[in-house]
């Protein structure tokens, strides 16, 4: 009933009806709600037992009365819902916040439900539903169709207005059929309407489309050929608002490509315009046509020449050549001549014209062929080639033959001197003559050197000095056999003392050069190859013990070279307690009976000696071959093995010495010269008293130089040399 309800004290009675209810108490809970709930009271007294419970407060719900209302009525545009329009409880108490209404509203046809409940603690529940009932409108439509002449666009039916319930746009909902009509004479096209809010509606509307004019112009063509086939062209078809009419526009097919061309017709059909027809004219007149028509220029090459059709082109690069005719004359000689062309083409400008051959004569090449001489010699004959023969042409189509000269005679100095060609005399159809010089060399006559073999070693002036002034001589002569055979001729050997002649020695072991002084001369009074030249080489006092190497010098002659030429010269001192030796004799085994040969001649110097120490073995070697072909073969020391050097004496009597150690090898073969270091060498030689000529004897071994090594043992193979001394110290023998 929406009052608040507690418990209430009935009675509370004692013995004899005693009042006992200020000794109860109850709780002050009460409940206005439903279900309601329970209230606690309790009894303390001291005469009585106390008490306590609870007692219910049962509230059961009310009735509520609760009125919903929907709506019902034609579509207006606005939403409808459910509304409350009672809700009252016990005591008219307003619960309408207790009624929970749809919020479902409808707008649209056909409406539909709004459910509604209402729940509150104190009344019973309830629910249901209203409906909202919405009724179709009527729309206002328009729609308009087109009218007019043929302007190319497409035309179909136009939406004017769509307008609904309180000017609502409906255009929307209205369905234009899409169907234009662009071509006479038209058609009609449907529309329809439907919303769900409307009524609806539907109908067609009418499109009439008139014939329009068209505008025309075809031309013809007027031109020079130009190869291509030529028709009527339109230059214009257009019709309403500039549209392209040229599809309907029919030209014949008819085109003309050569000259003089022709009349071509054409009409015009369309459905949306007039028809029209008319004929042009197709005027060609003749083009010129490029024609090249070579001739030929160039020198002689024994060819006939004629005209070439190089190229024969009309309008776009068409090839004419079929209509060029060129004269099939040819010209092979100096200086040619002209060959006529013509060109007609129906088409083409007809042309006639001539080309040129220009033949100019060849080169011929008059070359004088290089020679070459020694001096004092006969001049080779001069002799030319020549080059430059087109085809089969050979010296018989020339005439004449050319002059040769040169500056050079037997007796000019060595150089080269040119050979001149005058071509004045000579004369050739096709061929023009060129010059071309040679070159004759003089080469220098080859001057053999013989050395002194009386010579080959010189004693110090007194004992632990140096050598006396020493003259060493070498003969100078033409070499023989000259050659070439049948053309060799000696020349003047006083010629040989032009330039400069020295000689050198240079110290196998430690020590400086010395160079010669002044070079003294003999002449033996012969000519020809028997003449020789005596050059005495004076050396002044004062060259030191050590053994040489000779070598004579010719600089700066222009007549004469020196073949390759070395010798062995040896100072030595017998006092000094070491063996020393020089001289030279011819290698064994290299004599040739049948031509005289005495033998390869070798030279040879060494000295040696021991120093403060027994083992401290001083001094050096050299030795050279000289073999018949000119090549030279040479050991020059460059170490002595320590404590080598062995000395003793025989019953002969006689003294003899043993050394070895390392060398430098060289070969000097056809003028090319090579080296090998460290070649092991052993040297055995014997001196049979002073001055031992042609009874010393000298021995040579190598290990790997086989030009430079004697065979074995040496005792047995050991040389007599043929000049020179060999010195070791010895006494005679005790009998």
């Amino acid at each position: 009933d929406g009052a608040p309800h507690g418990a209430t004290l009935l009675s509370a009675t004692g013995i004899g009806g005693e009042d006992l209810t200020g000794s109860v108490t109850i709780g002050s809970t009460t409940y206005t709600n439903v279900p309601g709930g329970t209230v606690s009271w309790s009894f303390g007294h001291t005469n009585y037992n106390p008490q306590g419970d609870c007692v219910e407060i049962a509230i059961a719900p009310a009735e509520a009365f609760i009125t919903v209302e929907g709506w019902n009525g034609i579509y207006d545009g606005t939403p409808h819902g459910a509304t409350i329009l009672t809700a009252t409880g016990v005591g008219g108490e307003d619960i309408t916040g207790y009624v929970m209404v749809g919020s479902a509203t409808y707008t649209d046809v056909p409406g539909g439900l709004v459910d509604w409940s209402f729940n509150d603690i104190n009344y019973w529940p309830l629910n249901g539903s209203v409906d909202i009932v919405i009724e179709p409108a009527d729309a206002t439509i328009t729609v308009n169709g087109w009218s007019g002449v043929y302007d190319g666009l497409p035309h179909g039916a136009t939406l004017v207005s769509a307008t609904g319930i309180s000017g609502q746009d409906l255009s929307a909902f209205v369905a234009v059929s899409t169907t234009t009509y662009m071509d006479v004479p038209g058609g009609s096209v449907p529309w329809s309407f439907c919303h769900t809010n409307y009524n609806p509606q539907g109908d067609c509307v009418e499109i009439a489309i008139a014939p329009a004019e068209a505008f025309i112009t075809v031309e013809g063509w007027n031109g020079i050929y130009d190869g291509a086939p030529h028709g009527a062209t339109i230059l214009t078809a257009t019709g309403v608002g500039g549209e392209d009419l040229t599809g309907y526009v029919s030209i014949d097919s008819t085109a003309y490509a050569n000259v003089p061309g022709g009349s071509v017709a054409w009409s015009f059909n369309d459905i949306n315009y007039w028809s029209l027809n008319g004929s042009v004219d197709i005027v060609i007149e003749p083009a010129d046509a490029t024609i090249t028509v070579n001739g030929w220029s160039g020198v002689y090459d024994g060819l006939p020449h004629g005209a070439t059709l190089v190229s024969a082109t009309g309008i776009s690069g068409q090839d004419l050549s079929a209509f060029v005719a060129v004269s099939t004359t040819t010209y092979t000689d100096v200086p040619g001549g002209s060959v006529p062309w013509s060109f007609c083409h129906p088409n083409y400008v007809t042309q006639n014209n001539q080309a040129s051959v220009a033949i100019s004569k060849a080169s011929l090449t008059v070359t004088a062929l290089d020679r070459t001489s020694q001096y004092s010699d006969q001049l080779q004959e001069l002799l030319f080639e020549r080059a430059g023969f087109i085809g089969s042409d050979d010296a018989g189509v020339v005439s004449g033959l050319p002059v040769l000269n040169t500056t050079a005679n037997r007796t000019s100095p060595a150089g080269t001197y040119p050979i001149t060609v005058d071509v004045s005399g000579m004369d050739a159809i096709n061929y023009c003559f060129v010059p071309v010089e040679g070159t004759y060399t003089i080469t220098k006559e080859d001057l053999s050197v013989f050395y002194d073999i009386t010579l080959t070693s010189q004693l110090v002036a007194a004992p632990g000095g140096t050598a006396p002034y020493f003259d060493l001589v070498v003969e100078l002569k033409e070499t023989r056999p000259d050659g070439p055979a049948g053309s060799a001729l000696a020349g003047d050997i006083h010629n040989a003392l032009l330039g400069t002649m020295r000689m050198t020695l240079t110290p196998v072991g430690p020590g400086v050069s010395y160079v010669s002084g002044v070079v003294r001369h003999r002449w033996n009074g012969l000519d020809d190859y028997d003449g020789i030249l005596y050059a005495l080489c004076g050396f002044a006092d004062g060259i030191p013990v050590n053994t040489y190497e000779v070598q004579f010098e010719l600089a700066d002659n222009p007549y004469y070279q020196l073949a390759s030429n070395a010798s062995v010269f040896t100072v030595y001192d017998p006092s000094l307690g070491f063996t020393t030796g020089g001289g030279w004799f011819y290698w064994p085994g290299t004599a040739d009976a049948s031509t005289g040969y005495l033998g390869d001649k070798t030279n040879f110097g060494y000295t040696m000696s021991y120093g403060k120490k027994i083992n401290n073995l001083k001094g050096n070697l050299l030795t050279i071959r000289h073999m018949a072909n000119g090549d030279i073969y040479r050991i020059k020391s460059n170490a002595i093995d320590a404590g080598s050097l062995a000395l003793g004496t025989t019953e002969l009597p006689m003294g003899w010495a043993i050394f070895s150690g390392k060398s430098t090898a060289t070969s000097i073969e056809s003028g090319i010269e090579w080296t090998v270091g460290n070649i092991p060498f052993q040297v055995y030689v014997e001196d049979r008293n002073e001055p031992g000529l042609l009874d010393d004897r000298f021995w040579i071994g190598t290990s790997g130089f086989t030009f430079l090594t004697m065979a074995e043992p040496c005792l047995d193979e050991a040389v007599c040399i043929q000049g020179g001394n060999i010195f070791v110290p010895h006494a005679s023998a005790k009998k």
